[in-house]
């Protein structure tokens, strides 16, 4: 197979997953794609349904964690500095339905760094979304996912960044004391899921 059979055969294994695909040999088109603002390539128009799914399941569950942990952005103690410097890699060590659309995810440890959230977002994102032609398509079936963390570095200026970068991958994240709390929490979730799937 020649270079230009070959790049062919895989430019057209890519471009269901991207906007555009540049060969090797043409790299600089890369300059040019990247300074255009209105490059539009391949890529099709996000989905209104996409939309609505993300920023309903984001606002459900960040206005349930800002109800029960009102403290939360205070947070911020020599485990937090601990939490950051342990570089131990956050593990789904078990998992149960404990209401309609939502999971209680036991998580290996209660320090989270900025990396552990990195990869709790990263494993949701992976489950959740597919791509068609750079476009996310998000699964409605996937359940919000509920664990528990003692501490979850807080920035100046602000606080919640973690706590609400988890929040849009699915992730409800909160403090340990809150445990006894996870029967009202997760019904009350499931819930507000329903709420939104309904009105979308």
């Amino acid at each position: 197979m020649s270079w230009d059979e070959g790049w062919k055969d895989a430019d057209a294994k890519l471009s269901a997953q991207f906007a555009e695909t540049v060969g090797w040999l043409h790299n600089r088109d890369l300059s040019t794609i990247a300074k255009d603002r209105d490059f539009v390539g391949r890529q099709l128009a996000l989905p209104p349904s996409v939309i609505q799914a993300t920023k309903a399941r984001f606002s459900n569950i960040m206005s349930t964690v800002r109800a029960v942990e009102k403290t939360r952005a205070e947070v911020r103690s020599d485990r937090a500095m601990r939490g950051d410097t342990s570089k131990r890699t956050v593990r789904i060590i078990d998992q149960k339905d404990v209401a309609e659309g939502v999971r209680h995810v036991f998580l290996s440890h209660e320090v989270l760094d900025a990396a552990s959230v990195q990869h709790l977002i990263s494993h949701n994102i992976n489950q959740d979304y597919t791509l068609d032609r750079s476009v996310p398509s998000m699964s409605l079936d996937e359940p919000y996912e509920l664990g528990f963390a003692e501490v979850v570095p807080s920035y100046f200026g602000d606080p919640e960044k973690l706590v609400r970068a988890a929040a849009f991958a699915g992730w409800v994240i909160l403090k340990p004391e809150s445990g006894d709390l996870l029967t009202q929490v997760a019904r009350h979730l499931s819930s507000k899921r329903k709420r939104s799937e309904n009105i979308g």
